[in-house]
């Protein structure tokens, strides 16, 4: 038994075990040897099931049969995919179903013993120079990662969890993909939540820490309806088929000037970093121009414009009006620049209404031990029956009732019994109260500023507020900084997805042209929606892990980016060290600006030395040659601008600034469609075929003369042809390029269908 996902062949045994991933087109076999797997199996009353069978039921439908339960699959071809939908789960009566698991897919691409091997952790893509496979969850519920409390299953006691040595964290919790030291991993899962569930989770907290969630109501608590899309393709037509699957099966489908962001030269723009006011957001745009860059980010005092976050209110720089914010933002835009703003997602502060007594019951909270002894409103001491559960992680901070109590110290005083000392009633803004013996201490989940942090239905409320005030005041730019904090809620990448995914829908439509999103963390549930991640800090990031962080950025399809920097005069050799460095992999930066660097000589050169790197990196104007160059980290560099944004001079120094050798010409090309005419196509077989333009500035490509061969149709936005050919015949065509306002570059090919 085989189903085909695009050139992805996937055999299935009589018991429903994956035996093969194979490449039709070459044949190849990417399953790794000995490491197969069930494409289904359960978590039913805390054991595994595996499939002792499958068969085809009606069309399109596999079913599959385990000791406790029918598992029916729904199998949709589409031309470079296939979905494969939970349908129907009929268990036993009393069997608990707890979790649905796909795969996981064990292959043989491994980027740790081959150089020329990528696996994309958060895409969920892993590919060699002549193969991709890819699967992607279709929906929040339906989580593309492992879950931590089963991780004895599924290989994931092999998976190397940061395998490009990333410092921000490891992103293995949250991703569709795994490394291991024998290749690597494609797998999905989705929970039950339709009774209350203990689940763990890992990140922040040092170890396995445990939650009681749910349940859920609507879709999102049955595993019915879980599904994935799986997909084999060449691996430079893996984005185009990431593209349709988003716009196939109505998935986020962000846009930048109307391209889809992931293969946009806008999705890398870099960006001033300030503390923006209504009086000053004009004046640090007209710096930005400058610079040649035409956005602004309100990051103050690293977390934005806000008043608190949690209910995120304005400032008073704003105001506190959302209206004075809009205001801003349109003086902004009519110089021609775009404005965003930081946040840091559900992070609680102590001064948000949130926190304010009695505190919202909806915070998140862990299982705490209960009180052993009675404690007055003045008592310095709590007695509980146990610490087992304080840990893992930071736990110095208890609930009980409305009171946040706070302690430093625990000591044995009995068989099950423990005294908390160092204690600090009436914590934030609760009010100290008298509590009895059986009072539940719950473990309040602190987010790393020593705040709260929501659960799920405050992760709701703070995704709508962003979205809808995003929308409406005009703000084309986010980070969800300590987005970590929605999976520490013990929600793990669902709790991230509801953040991120909600927020975008809030967003609207008419909004979500031209937006930018990035994150502190990225999952493969919210990959769609972000368009970019950016790690690295001032004084705290190398350059080297800046390019390690780049490698991540290049397997996982996202653009490159080079973190945050300070732009000062005196920085000035570092700053274009990192501008050479970012020529080479094409990436954007976000500089800490001041509006004094327009006042001195020294500083009007830094932004004239910022606009001549950005606006050539921009138009693609170095060569492959001089791009490989300047990724060498130990040379030193000089780039002029000799005509504005078309032509520079590109100059290598020594140690002392002395030119070494001639200098290069660096100018923008003449664009035009390159690489080999397309191959013939094949009825009644998938054809994938790749426009390439020489420049990152094209935006658009389109058919203007003549047509395709039936069945095969042009993605405007990468240049992809592709599939299935219907007619016998030769057809001609006319490509055409634009950039956006006008066609840029033309030229003709002809697939002959047999």
């Amino acid at each position: 038994m085989r189903i085909e996902a695009g050139f992805l062949s996937i055999g299935l045994s009589s018991n429903g075990r994956v035996t093969a991933l194979t490449d039709i087109r070459s044949g190849k076999d990417y399953l790794a040897p000995g490491k197969s797997a069930p494409l289904i199996s359960l978590m039913v009353d805390g054991q595994l099931e595996e499939p002792t069978g499958v068969t085809p039921r009606r069309p399109g439908t596999l079913q599959f049969k385990l000791p406790s339960a029918t598992v029916d699959v729904t199998v949709e071809r589409r031309p470079t995919y296939t979905t494969l939908v939970i349908s129907d789960l009929r268990a036993r009566p009393g069997a608990d179903v707890q979790t649905a698991f796909w795969g996981p897919l064990p292959t043989v691409v491994n980027p740790r013993t081959h150089a020329d091997q990528e696996v994309g952790e958060a895409v969920g893509v892993v590919r060699d120079p002549d193969f991709a496979i890819g699967l992607r969850p279709l929906n929040d519920k339906t989580v593309g990662a492992w879950p931590i409390e089963d991780e004895q299953y599924g290989f994931a006691a092999d998976v190397i969890k940061n395998p490009y040595d990333l410092q921000v964290d490891t992103m293995y919790e949250w991703s569709a993909a795994a490394v291991t030291p024998w290749g690597s991993l494609l797998r999905a899962y989705t929970d039950d939540y339709s009774k209350r569930r203990t689940r763990q989770e890992v990140n922040g907290f040092g170890g396995p820490a445990t939650f009681e969630l749910g349940p859920l109501h609507g879709p999102d608590a049955s595993i019915i309806g879980s599904s994935i899309a799986l997909f084999g393709s060449g691996p430079d037509l893996a984005p185009a088929v990431l593209s349709q699957i988003e716009v196939g099966e109505n998935q986020p489908h962000p846009t930048l000037n109307g391209q889809w962001q992931k293969v946009s030269q806008a999705s890398s723009a870099s960006e001033f970093w300030l503390s923006t006011n209504s009086q000053n957001a004009t004046a640090y745009a007209d710096l930005a121009r400058q610079a040649g860059l035409d956005w602004i980010y309100d990051a103050s005092g690293g977390r934005g414009p806000w008043k608190s976050t949690g209910h995120y209110g304005l400032n008073d720089g704003y105001q506190n009006s959302d209206d004075a914010l809009a205001t801003a933002v349109a003086g902004v835009n009519q110089r021609g620049v775009q404005f965003g703003a930081h946040t840091l997602s559900d992070f609680i502060e102590p001064n948000d209404a949130y926190l304010k007594a009695p505190a919202d019951k909806r915070l998140a909270v862990r299982p705490g031990p209960d009180l052993t002894r009675a404690v007055a409103a003045d008592g310095t001491e709590l007695y509980v029956d146990g610490v087992d559960r304080l840990t893992p992680g930071p736990a110095d901070l208890l609930r009980v009732g409305d009171e946040f109590i706070r302690y430093t110290t625990q000591e044995k005083v009995g068989d099950d019994e423990w005294k908390l000392t160092g204690i600090t009633r009436g914590y934030w803004s609760s009010v100290a109260a008298a509590h009895s013996p059986g009072d539940e201490a719950q473990v309040v989940v602190k987010n790393s500023y020593g705040g709260a942090i929501g659960g799920l239905d405050i992760i709701d409320e703070v995704a709508g507020r962003l979205g809808s005030l995003y929308g409406k005041a005009g703000l084309k730019g986010i980070s969800f900084d300590g987005l970590e904090s929605a999976s520490q809620s013990g929600w793990g990448s669902y709790g991230v997805a509801r953040m991120v995914n909600g927020f975008y829908r809030d967003l609207g439509p008419a909004a979500a042209d031209g937006f930018v999103s990035e994150a502190s963390r990225i999952s493969s549930n919210t990959w769609s929606v972000q368009t970019r991640m950016s790690w690295g800090e001032p004084n705290i990031t190398s350059l080297d892990q800046v390019i390690r962080n780049n490698r991540f950025y290049r397997a996982n399809f996202l653009p490159g980016m080079m973190g945050q920097t300070n732009l000062t005069p005196a920085r000035k050799d570092a700053i274009v060290g990192a501008l050479a460095v970012a020529a080479s992999w094409n990436a954007g930066s976000q500089y800490y600006a001041s509006l004094s660097l327009g006042d001195t000589a020294a500083g009007k050169e830094l932004l004239a030395t910022v606009r001549a790197w950005e606006s050539a990196r921009n138009a693609g104007a170095f060569t492959a040659e001089q791009r490989a160059a300047l990724g060498d980290t130990t040379k030193r560099w000089q780039l002029t601008m000799t005509t504005p944004d078309r032509e520079w001079s590109l100059q290598e120094l020594d140690l002392t600034g002395a030119p070494v050798g001639a200098p290069q010409t660096v100018t923008t090309a003449q664009p035009q469609l390159i690489g080999d005419p397309p191959p013939a196509g094949t009825i009644g077989k998938l054809y994938e075929y790749k426009l390439t333009s020489n420049t990152p500035q094209t935006r658009k490509f389109t058919v203007t003369k003549g047509s395709l061969p039936a069945g095969l149709r042009l993605d405007a936005d990468t240049g992809a042809i592709t599939g299935i050919p219907s007619r016998q015949g030769v057809r001609s065509f006319t490509v055409t390029t634009s950039n956006g306002a006008q066609p840029t570059a033309s030229a003709s090919y002809t697939i002959t269908t047999s």
